[in-house]
Order: structure tokens, then sequence, then C-alpha cells
């Protein structure tokens, strides 16, 4: 029963990532930012812990690279617990905590966080010029 949960997982995620595309993202750090709130979303979901520790290293390495600020992440993981509160149930009255993660995924909510805190706004800030190009153009 575990390796199909964990395959439902897995095939939510991947089908997520392949959609990617279709938000309304325009570089890599929004990109990202995105990703790594589908992993948080993922992780915090579910209490089994192989899924929450792969769920945590794969936000961890959209994290990694980033440039946008630590209270992003933070008002992110604070959305992310407000979004995984809501009911849901299917008709037998089963949780769906993956269509939750999907649902605040194209909610526009990461989006508008991001735009908050959105690194290329400005070029200040950023230690290496060739990056801000690299991820903001």
């Amino acid at each position: 029963m575990e390796i199909k949960k964990l395959s439902l997982i897995f095939s939510a995620l991947l089908l997520s990532a392949c959609s990617i595309k279709s938000t309304k993202t325009s570089n890599l750090e929004s990109i990202n930012f995105h990703k790594y709130a589908y992993a948080i979303c993922i992780g915090s979901a579910f209490k089994n812990n192989e899924i929450k520790e792969d769920a945590n290293r794969s936000a961890n390495g959209h994290m990694e690279h980033s440039n946008i600020s630590l209270e992003a992440y933070q008002e992110l993981r604070n959305h992310i617990d407000i979004w995984l509160a809501k009911k849901y149930h299917s008709k037998s009255e089963k949780s769906l905590q993956i269509m939750k993660c999907n649902d605040y995924f194209y909610s526009g909510e990461i989006q508008n966080i991001y735009n908050k805190y959105d690194p290329c706004k400005s070029k200040e800030g950023w230690l290496d010029i060739t990056d801000y190009n690299k991820q903001c153009k």
C-alpha cells in the first residue's frame, strides 16, 4: 500500500512539474519559488516521513540558488498552512491533500507573494550581475 501511495504522489508531482510553464511565471527565480511552494505543500500535507524528507530536500534544492528573501519563504509557509487547513473531501469523505496543493499552486497566491518580494525588480542586492541577467531576463 505504501508503494501505491508514493507512486501516486510522485505522479502528481510530475504532472505539476510538467505543467509549470502554464503558470504566470516569467523568470527562473519565480519558477523555482513556485516549485518550492509545491514541494513544501506536499511535505506538509503528509505524515509519512519518507515523503516529508523528500519534499523538504526538493524544496531546499529550489531555494538553494535563490535570491529572494527569507521573509518570502516564511510568508509562503504561513499561506500553505492556511491552505492545507481547508476542508477538501472526496465523495467517500477521504481527504484530498494533493488536490489542495494543486489548487494552491494555481491559485495566484504564490505569485502574489513572489511579486511582493521579487528580487528581479532591482539589480541591487545581487552579488553577481551575471546571475541577475541569467535569472531575471
